[in-house]
């Protein structure tokens, strides 16, 4: 009921989002029968305190996470040629060839919402939207010589290692980059991946390097303590290329990365406010592997503010949070 109840809400402030922007059009626009606000409202049987609760979090949040203004994500049902990208105001600055999408930029002084007009008229476009931000997502600690590893008891890890044994799993992390020469990772790690730009190497960020140790810090090398699967090997996958924050269409690229390269887990902590199509596409093709996927969830504490992020729009029995 809880979940049911966010899931409302997030559309909700998705819907409202659009009167407080200008300039900005945000839903994803598939061919589909309009919808007016107040069905959406009466379907989601939200109260007005719910919606004023989703209004102020929307209308608070960071500039820096709200929809591209330039960048859209094209789902196509049969490739788009360059002249019909030129058209429609806008040049292709990736394909993602294995989703069926093209993420385009828009060029000129071309309206968004004129460009999003023209691919949605078009017979070979399934949808279309802004790319949404991504960004990290974690919780602050100010203690780092504490001895106390409490969440192994609590987990139970060493009788769950016993009982595994030593069997080695692939993990790829989807994050920032990562100290590859830390005590704890430098034996644990493969060969790491920069998404946004293959010929750099991810720079070492203290996000990528603190959830590869929760995950298989060494054990028995007389330093620190131990991850929750010592025997694991982390796949590196850097999608925020030594910047703030992510795309949606980067995340999506380092999760088929991972599945090429037979990762078996996949973990994400990180997170949007907005749906995405091409993240859904992405996971579900994981999904579709056999890979279990961990993805953070309850940073903010909040029912409104991240609640979902965007995995909770996939079917939540294959995920772990």
């Amino acid at each position: 009921m809880r979940l049911k109840k966010g899931i409302s809400i997030f559309l909700l402030i998705v819907l409202l989002f659009s009167s407080f922007t200008t300039g900005t059009a945000f839903a994803v626009v598939e061919k589909s029968s309009p919808i007016t606000k107040e069905d959406l409202l009466k379907q989601l049987n939200i109260t007005p305190e719910e919606q004023h609760e989703a209004i102020i979090s929307q209308i608070t949040q960071d500039s820096k996470m709200k929809p591209s203004e330039d960048t859209l994500v094209i789902k196509y049902n049969q490739p788009i040629s360059t002249r019909i990208h030129t058209q429609a105001g806008a040049v292709v600055k990736k394909r993602v060839a294995a989703l069926n999408y093209d993420i385009v930029t828009i060029t000129g002084n071309k309206k968004i919402e004129d460009v999003i007009n023209y691919y949605r008229n078009l017979g070979s476009v399934d949808s279309v939207m802004p790319s949404v931000p991504v960004q990290t997502l974690s919780t602050s600690f100010n203690d780092p010589k504490a001895k106390d590893m409490y969440h192994l008891n609590m987990v139970n890890a060493a009788k769950a290692l016993s009982l595994a044994g030593k069997h080695e799993v692939v993990v790829a992390v989807i994050d920032t980059g990562m100290d590859l020469k830390h005590p704890e990772l430098k034996n644990q790690v493969l060969t790491p991946y920069n998404v946004a730009d293959p010929m750099k190497r991810p720079l070492a960020d203290v996000h990528g390097t603190h959830v590869a140790g929760i995950i298989a810090a060494e054990a028995n090398n007389g330093i620190g303590g131990y991850g929750i699967n010592p025997n694991a090997k982390i796949l590196p996958i850097d999608v925020f290329n030594r910047g703030w924050g992510s795309s949606d269409y980067i995340v999506a690229e380092g999760i088929l990365y991972a599945v090429n390269q037979g990762a078996q887990v996949i973990n994400m902590s990180l997170g949007s406010y907005y749906p995405s199509k091409i993240l859904e596409d992405a996971v579900n093709i994981a999904l579709d592997a056999g890979i279990t996927i961990v993805a953070s969830a309850g940073n903010e504490g909040s029912s409104t503010s991240r609640l979902l992020h965007f995995f909770t729009l996939i079917n939540i029995q294959h995920l772990w949070s």
